[in-house]
């Protein structure tokens, strides 16, 4: 009966422990991501540069 005890005790713990870490990473996780401005350059078709040849977003006036 007391080893049944030990091991709710250690489920228990282990439950605990497991959503408190989480939190945790979860709250350093928000605090290291910067924050995105999501609609900047999202969705935007690339447009070769004929002089360098390197793609970039088109450009706002087409």
């Amino acid at each position: 009966m007391p080893q049944l005890v030990f091991l709710a005790l250690a489920a228990g713990a282990a439950y605990v422990g497991s959503k408190w870490v989480k939190r945790e990473m979860a709250r350093i996780d928000k605090r290291m991501r910067p924050t995105r401005d999501v609609g900047d350059e999202r969705g935007k078709r690339l447009e070769r540069d004929p002089a360098t040849g390197v793609y970039r977003p088109e450009s706002a006036g087409q």
